[in-house]
């Protein structure tokens, strides 16, 4: 990749280019990134795909961003779709529309009012919002709280503070869909669920909502349960 930081590049109707460093890319129309690509502002309010590692400061998606390779951005505006096949590492992530990785994503912040599916694992600090996910490794973060707008999945979730709840919104306009997760373990200090199927839940303080089925459940200081939930068992350790 050239060393040399260029001012500008903007593809507006269909282009193929070989990357390289800019101030500021910008692909309105339909555009093909052959290598690498470092830029400080990277806008995408049509279809872009990058073959090589992608690096930018600030990342606006409106349209399509298909990296083949690793895309890393110190925050990101997903309003669009963006699919990665290599490892996502984006500090300050904000979802609107529909994010896909074939690996892991590392962030510092989540917000998600749309979809997030990961092959691999999902660590961060926070990890907020209305959202449908599926994380077929691990959701890792200090605070969840998270509303389910459509069925969630994930294998392990751990954290300080787990709130996981129904979506409100979609009861009126489109009762026929599903809002719940499913997860093999849960484990955190405090941990607050409703429309959840898990084998295991372990913490601390553990509050069982609405329209829960767990296996087993151990806590260590209080627990409690929705008389509309299933429990097999609830040992305290």
């Amino acid at each position: 990749m050239n060393t040399e930081r260029k001012s500008r590049l903007s593809i507006n109707g269909a282009a193929t280019v070989d990357g390289g460093r800019y101030q500021e890319v910008k692909v309105t129309g339909q555009g093909k990134i052959n290598e690498g690509l470092d830029a400080i502002q990277l806008t995408v309010n049509g279809h872009m795909e990058g073959f090589g590692d992608i690096i930018t400061e600030s990342m606006t998606i409106n349209g399509k961003l298909v990296a083949k390779r690793d895309l890393s951005a110190k925050k990101a505006q997903v309003n669009g779709i963006v699919k990665s096949w290599g490892d996502l590492q984006i500090p300050q992530l904000r979802i609107h529309g529909e994010v896909t990785g074939k690996k892991n994503l590392i962030s510092e912040s989540i917000h998600i009012y749309g979809s997030l599916k990961l092959d691999g694992d999902c660590n961060t600090e926070s990890f907020t919002g209305k959202a449908q996910f599926h994380i077929d490794g691990l959701l890792n973060a200090d605070q969840i709280d998270i509303s389910l707008y459509g069925s969630s999945s994930a294998k392990e979730i751990g954290g300080e503070k787990i709130i996981i709840k129904k979506g409100k919104k979609w009861n009126k306009f489109l009762p026929w869909l599903q809002s719940d997760l499913k997860v093999e373990c849960i484990e955190g200090d405090y941990i607050e669920l409703e429309n959840t199927q898990a084998k295991i839940v372990r913490g601390k303080q553990i509050v069982i909502g609405k329209d829960c089925t767990i296996d087993r459940i151990e806590y260590q200081d209080s627990y409690t349960s929705h008389t509309d939930s299933k429990v097999g068992e609830a040992v305290k350790i």
